[in-house]
């Protein structure tokens, strides 16, 4: 499945609430797993939420950080964050990581954090997201990743999904970024295994 139709799908699916989300990351988990082991990292704003969806998640970390965006490739769901999930403090923007005109103000974000993204980003473009990540966040800045983890370098893609990897981290954006903990943190609804990947941004040249 190429971005385009990875596009397509996530404007088009059904089985996702503004309110609650996915039924196997729903808010009530979210609130109960990540958010508050999130918290304990004490990691300052302004904060980038990569891949926000319709802003679930992104309102509830907006309670804990002076400023809050929200990113995603789907029009659709931006457009249902700004209906559904406002507040003063979080703005929302149309944005595909995973392109070559991805914008937003250089050197801004002192924290991003992301949920289930990479692992929907083709392996080819996974270097180009997460150069694309350091060039908006300011020096020193943490990403913080909840994903499910694989061991493989070159992890399988199915054309939908594939795990990240530290060893792939390590290999092809070591300039970029390093990991600085991994740790499994939860479990999905359906039984996927969550891992926090904690990664720091370096003074590589994207």
């Amino acid at each position: 499945m190429d971005r385009e139709k990875l596009r397509e799908f996530f404007d088009g699916v059904e089985k996702l609430s503004p309110s609650a989300g996915y039924m196997e990351r729903n808010v009530n988990w979210f609130l109960h797993y990540i958010l508050p082991d999130f918290l304990r990292l004490g990691l300052p704003s302004p904060l980038l939420d990569v891949g926000c969806a319709y802003g679930y998640y992104t309102v509830n970390y907006a309670r804990h950080f002076e400023s809050v965006v929200g990113i995603d490739f789907a029009p659709s769901r931006i457009e249902g964050a700004r209906k559904y999930n406002r507040r003063a403090n979080v703005s929302y923007e149309v944005r595909d990581l995973a392109s070559d005109q991805f914008e937003l103000p250089p050197g801004n974000f002192k924290t991003a954090i992301s949920s289930a993204v990479i692992q929907h980003i083709p392996p080819e473009s996974r270097i180009t997201a997460m150069t694309n990540i350091h060039k908006v966040t300011a020096p020193g800045a943490v990403w913080v990743l909840y994903d499910d983890l694989g061991e493989s370098e070159d992890p399988k893609w199915d054309g939908f999904f594939g795990r990240l990897s530290l060893p792939w981290i390590k290999r092809h954006v070591a300039h970029l970024w390093q990991p600085r903990s991994c740790e499994l943190m939860a479990k999905g609804l359906q039984g996927e295994q969550i891992h926090r990947v904690v990664l720091d941004r370096l003074e590589g040249t994207p």
